[in-house]
């Protein structure tokens, strides 16, 4: 459990691995220690019989700020900035709601990977603006994104396998959606300004 205000900071190749209930509470700070660089600690993993509440803290400066390995975990509110990776959500068993998050400045904003095929991963609300590739999917993960804003990302705003995208802003990103398979559904949405829009793909 960490309150709300706690400030931890974690030297190199130092993180939490959660294998029972962590609860993080609102204005809670986990950043790298002052004088070490950016993506020096590890971040945040939830796996096995692990499972995490996150509210409105800040994550910063990991190599993967939050990881979810075969099990669920939920972001509500939750700032994550500066990181390898912000969300990483592996293996066909993890789940995960996401929901008025800001996702901002990563190398990678989400990733799924093969994952959620028995449940979803929500993405609800959120921002995720000015990461090197916004959301990347594969494995037919089961991502669904509605209400959200997918912004000025460098390479790909959203790259789909298996999603949905639904009442969202994808916006001056390099590539708005990338499509690999042809089975995601794309409702809804405001897809503009951005140097290709929609890149339909195919398997594989």
């Amino acid at each position: 459990f960490i309150e709300g205000d706690t400030e931890l900071h974690f030297g190199p190749g130092v993180g939490l691995i959660v294998k029972g209930e962590l609860i993080i509470e609102d204005g809670a700070s986990l950043a790298p220690a002052p004088d070490q660089g950016l993506q020096s600690w590890t971040g945040i993993r939830i796996q096995g019989t692990g499972e995490a509440e996150i509210g409105a803290a800040y994550i910063t400066g990991a190599n993967i700020c939050v990881e979810i390995i075969d099990t669920w975990a939920s972001l509500t509110g939750t700032e994550i900035m500066d990181c390898l990776t912000g969300v990483r959500i592996d293996g066909t068993g993890a789940t995960a709601s996401i929901e008025m998050a800001i996702i901002e400045s990563n190398g990678t904003g989400i990733e799924g990977s093969w994952c959620a095929w028995s449940g979803s991963v929500d993405v609800h609300a959120s921002e995720i603006v000015d990461n090197q590739n916004g959301i990347l999917t594969t494995g037919s993960a089961n991502v669904n994104v509605t209400d959200s804003w997918i912004v000025d990302n460098e390479n790909v705003g959203f790259a789909m396998d298996g999603n949905l995208l639904q009442g969202s802003t994808v916006a001056a990103n390099g590539v708005g959606v990338k499509t690999s398979g042809g089975w995601d559904d794309i409702l809804d949405n405001v897809i503009e300004g951005n140097g290709i829009g929609l890149q339909l793909g195919n398997y594989p």
